[in-house]
C-alpha cells in the first residue's frame, strides 16, 4: 500500500451479510480482530501483497467523527519520494506504514511530543514527531489507541512537514 491504494477485505461467504451490513463506501472504520495473510493467486483482486481477512468475530465500528477526515484523495509518498520533495515541498505529503515503534518524549525545554517510527512496504523506516495539538486533541491522535507491539498497526499520517 505504498501509494495509499485501496485495501482488499475478504471474508467467508457465510460472513458476507454481516460484513456488508457494517461497511459503506466512503466511510471510515476501526476494524479489530482480523488477520493479514498473504493472498494466493486465485484470491487476488488488487495488486496489494496483503489483505484484511474479517469474519463474525471481527469488530467493525464506524468512526464517530469523520468531519475531520478529508474527502479528497491522499497524496501518499514513499520515503525516497519524501526526500526528493525536500524541506519546502509544493504540498504537504501523506505517509502510510506499519507502526514499528512509538515513544513518549520530552524536549529539553519540557515540551512533550510522541515519536512514531513507521515502516513502508519497502522496509524503509521514517521517524515522525507529533507535537502540540496533534497529541493534546484526542480527535487528532488518541495515544491509547495504537495497540502495543507486536500487533500489526497501520498508521496513516497526513500533511507531513518534512525536515532533514
Amino acid at each position: 500500500m505504498l501509494q495509499g491504494d485501496a485495501i482488499q477485505i475478504l471474508g467467508q461467504r457465510t460472513n458476507q451479510a454481516y460484513i456488508e451490513s457494517k461497511l459503506n463506501v466512503s466511510n471510515c472504520y476501526t476494524i479489530s480482530d482480523y488477520n493479514c495473510p498473504e493472498l494466493d493467486r486465485h484470491q487476488k483482486v488488487l495488486e496489494n501483497t496483503f489483505y484484511i481477512d474479517v469474519g463474525l468475530s471481527s469488530t467493525i465500528s464506524p468512526l464517530p467523527d469523520t468531519v475531520t477526515i478529508p474527502t479528497t484523495w491522499f497524496r501518499f509518498v514513499s520515503k525516497p519520494q519524501l526526500i526528493d520533495l525536500g524541506e519546502n515541498p509544493p504540498y504537504f505529503p501523506d505517509f502510510i506504514g506499519v507502526l514499528s515503534k512509538i515513544r513518549d518524549c520530552t524536549k529539553q525545554d519540557g515540551q512533550s511530543f510522541i515519536l512514531l517510527i513507521l515502516m513502508d512496504d519497502s522496509g524503509n523506516e521514517i521517524a515522525i514527531n507529533l507535537w502540540k495539538e496533534c497529541i493534546t486533541v484526542p480527535t487528532k491522535f488518541d495515544r491509547s489507541l495504537p495497540i502495543p507491539l507486536p500487533t500489526i498497526t497501520v498508521v496513516a499520517v497526513t500533511n507531513l512537514k518534512p525536515s532533514f
